[in-house]
């Protein structure tokens, strides 16, 4: 009984070893390159996002709003009936106080003008329109809102204009 088993010689176990080793590590490469991208990407669209969402909040709190008046030259204080939004901002971050919550959004403000009508917001003036420009990534974005008052509020503020002359 002379038979004979089929097997690989340990060469060609070596060879199909090595083939299936660069298969593998060629494999790894691309799945850690794809992650890499896919991070980056990820990290970009966060970063819009939260931009897109605080000046959201910021469109939306100014156009419901009754009055927007300038607290210093980085805040403003917008006036409802019955509460307080606070928007303060500086180089890398924007924060929005309602009552006890306060949202921080990851925005760096590189400039901010705050006006009423043709001129500038004073200190507790009131403000109707809000110009920023942030830096995002190395490209610079620039948001304006403004607030649609009614006419008592204009009347009530030139009245308060023409008491303190």
């Amino acid at each position: 009984m002379n038979s004979s088993l089929k097997a690989f010689t340990l060469m060609e176990l070596l060879v199909g070893m090595v083939i299936s080793s660069i298969v593998i590590s060629l494999a790894y490469s691309a799945y850690n390159i794809l992650t890499i991208q896919f991070l980056e990407y990820k990290k970009t669209c966060d970063r819009t996002q939260e931009q897109a969402l605080g000046f959201f909040l910021l469109k939306k709190d100014l156009d419901r709003c009754c009055s927007v008046k300038k607290v210093s030259d980085n805040e403003l204080e917008m006036d409802y009936k019955d509460k307080a939004i606070r928007y303060k901002w500086t180089n890398d971050k924007l924060t929005r106080t309602a009552g006890l919550s306060t949202d921080t959004f990851f925005i760096g403000v590189k400039t901010s003008v705050m006006s009423f009508g043709n001129a500038g917001a004073t200190v507790n003036g009131i403000v109707d329109r809000l110009s920023i420009t942030t830096v995002v990534d190395g490209k610079t974005f620039s948001i304006s809102v403004k607030k649609r008052y009614g006419s008592d509020v204009l009347m009530e503020q030139k009245e308060d204009q023409e008491n303190q002359n």
